[in-house]
């Protein structure tokens, strides 16, 4: 008798191996041919739910339900790790989903991303309660969520919660926020909270692990410079580093603060949002401009004070600098990026996403245009509704003809790639000029 060897599929690590190299649009395929690849492509494809519209969360649902024919029976729920849902303001869609998510249980759910201006606490409670495994949750802009969404958070066991972000949710009991912070301390990575006091700050400064935190809209009443300052000096003492750092409307928030931060994540810090601090001055820009060197997005709408030596520097320092936002910084003008339109950069920073909206007076649109030429990896930049949207499409039609002349005449000097680099001005996103995606 013929010696069968035995079928490596039946390992499930290396089945699992297999799953890793497929497609996301071709695991369900994949599942329906054979038995022994169903179960791994089924836990990559229910690990992570992220219906886009009612319709998708109705499919779930059915499938949920058993009413799509199954090549055998399986819980599904059992493999779903993560679930991030914005809901619309619909009533119908409203009513079906808190049906839904009062049916349906996910056991081992880890990351929740609730988005709903008006869910109720009975739905976010009832998602929590069921699972044992919660370690990231998510529930910005849920704006009727009160202390009672949060209290299957203050009962975990201590230590598990690694990301709370509750942009928005200002009807939650602040002393239930220092109480959940600190139950968590050990394990916190991740904190976003709007208007929030002193006592929150001294919980926050409790938490080793934190690399991203969050405050926005915080009056000088409630969260004042001292406990901020006291917050800079605990990251220093205790060698604490920021990732991502989010400061929106901090009324108590100085310069002397965001330099402390600058000098203590100078290499650590790749994302900054940092809007409408009114305390802030020059040199704390140029501070980060100076020290942040590896920063990637660097967000600083409407602040009086950013000059155009700061973005300069930024722009000559910062080679990985993604995406700037200077929207409403109206002390710049096209000076700020005259390194990049004089060539004098060795690297020309990966730029791909800039936000000048309201500086239609101070940079000209033949800035705009060379800024499109020169900067080889831009996907977008944002004029904002007030631009002129006629020389707005002069700009792209410009740009447009060059690149076309340029791919034409058959110039080989590195811009073969040109003709995949067209650009059109979307009307419905702030007058932005967008690069045309190709498939």
């Amino acid at each position: 008798m013929a010696f069968q060897r035995p079928n490596p599929l039946l390992i499930p690590e290396l089945a699992r191996m297999l799953c890793d190299f497929v497609d996301q649009s071709d695991l369900l395929n994949l599942a329906l041919t054979c038995k022994f690849l169903f179960y791994p492509a089924c836990e990559r494809l229910w690990k992570r739910l992220n219906p886009r519209s009612l319709v998708a969360l109705r499919k779930i649902k059915n499938t949920l339900d058993g009413k799509y024919k199954r090549p055998f029976t399986i819980n599904y729920s059992a493999f779903v790790w993560e679930f991030l849902w914005t809901a619309s303001n619909d009533q119908r869609a409203a009513r079906f989903e808190r049906d839904f998510f009062h049916i349906f249980r996910f056991p081992f759910l880890q990351r929740l991303e609730f988005s709903f201006a008006a869910a109720q606490d009975a739905t976010v409670v009832n998602i929590m309660a069921n699972t044992r495994h919660l370690q990231h949750v998510d529930f910005s802009h849920c704006y009727c969520l009160t202390t009672d969404a949060i209290r299957p958070l203050l009962t975990m066991p201590p230590g598990q919660l690694k990301t709370l972000i509750l942009y928005g949710c200002g009807q939650i009991d602040r002393r239930a926020l220092v109480y959940l912070i600190h139950r968590h301390a050990s394990s916190l990575t991740y904190i976003g909270l709007t208007d929030i006091n002193d006592h929150i700050m001294f919980a926050i400064q409790k938490c080793p692990q934190l690399q991203a935190l969050g405050l926005e809209h915080c009056s000088d009443t409630d969260l004042t410079e001292d406990a901020i300052t006291q917050f800079c000096n605990i990251m220093k003492a205790k060698n604490m580093r920021l990732q991502q750092l989010r400061v929106r409307d901090i009324q108590s928030l100085t310069t002397e603060h965001v330099c402390d931060l600058a000098r203590t994540c100078a290499d650590t810090l790749r994302h900054l949002d940092m809007s409408e601090c009114v305390r802030v001055s020059q040199t704390a820009f140029l501070d980060l401009s100076t020290y942040c060197t590896r920063i990637e997005t660097f967000s600083i709408g409407y602040q009086a004070e950013v000059t155009n030596c700061a973005i300069s520097k930024l722009l000559q320092n910062c080679m990985s600098l993604k995406n700037l936002d200077v929207a409403g910084c109206f002390k710049l003008s096209s000076e700020a990026f005259q390194p990049i339109l004089d060539d004098e950069l060795t690297f020309v920073p990966s730029l791909e996403t800039l936000n000048i909206t309201n500086l239609e007076t101070e940079i000209s649109s033949s800035t705009v245009i060379n800024l499109l030429n020169r900067l080889r990896a831009i996907r977008e930049i944002t004029l904002g509704v007030a631009y002129d949207l006629s020389e707005a499409n002069k700009i792209v039609h410009h740009v447009n003809a060059v690149r076309r002349f340029i791919v034409n005449d058959d110039v080989d000097d590195g811009y073969h790639d040109l003709a995949d680099d067209l650009f059109f001005v979307d009307v419905e996103q702030c007058h932005t000029i967008r690069k045309l995606l190709h498939e």
